[in-house]
């Protein structure tokens, strides 16, 4: 998967893979944890892995980093 230095690319390919799919919305967290490193990381860094934050954590991180078209 891309990183967040790609912003569009990033969540295009993070939107096929893991958010457009039916699975709990912790899983999907997890999987986009797992793809942050350096800045993008520490911007959700606050946030608790937890279902109620994904939306929460996925929209800093497009405000900051991405598409902003989501």
């Amino acid at each position: 998967m891309e990183t967040l230095d790609n912003g569009r690319q990033f969540w295009s390919s993070f939107n096929a893979a893991v958010h457009s799919q039916a699975i709990p919305e912790i899983q999907k967290l997890n999987c986009l944890y797992s793809c942050l490193k350096g800045k993008a990381l520490q911007v959700i860094s606050r946030y608790d892995i937890a279902s109620e934050n994904y939306e929460i954590i996925k929209r800093l991180l497009n405000e900051k980093y991405g598409d902003h078209s989501m």
